[in-house]
């Protein structure tokens, strides 16, 4: 949270700035059904993923049990859609199956682009409002907030 206001204070009004966040989907029943070791396994290897996926300007961070935040800059509006689907299908196609054998891992999206003087605290509201509304529509989806 502290972060994500020093970025907000930092922006270049020439650039957009957005939060990503991401849940696994399901990802209390990979705990119940592989264990808690396993669990942590899988959660390395989506920070891998999203962190060979992510740019040097962009900023990973794990917001909570199986959830990620993802702070995207410099990238026009129109592609962070685009962004977090491509981080939805690479985690939807990883391979593993020797970490969770039959169990397919998915993850939920909610995406907010920074509004002109938005603050943390409104932006962390409508990306998580847009990930609640991704899991409502099935999960395995990418939601932008239209708030």
């Amino acid at each position: 949270d502290e972060l994500l206001k020093q970025k907000i204070r930092q922006q270049d009004t020439r650039t957009t700035l957005a939060l990503v966040l991401m849940d696994l989907d399901h990802f209390k029943a990979v705990n119940d059904r592989y264990l808690h070791t396993t669990g942590d396994k899988v959660l390395q290897r989506v920070a891998q993923i999203l962190s060979d996926s992510a740019r040097d300007c962009d900023m990973i961070a794990r917001w909570g049990g199986e959830e990620f935040a993802i702070l995207v800059s410099t990238i026009a509006a129109n592609d962070v859609h685009a962004f977090a689907e491509r981080l939805r299908e690479t985690i939807r196609a990883s391979d593993m199956h020797e970490l969770v054998a039959n169990y397919n891992i998915t993850a939920s999206f909610g995406v907010a682009i920074l509004q002109p003087n938005e603050t943390a605290a409104s932006v962390i509201r409508r990306a998580d409002k847009a990930l609640y509304q991704a899991k409502a529509q099935g999960r395995d989806c990418v939601v932008m907030s239209t708030d």
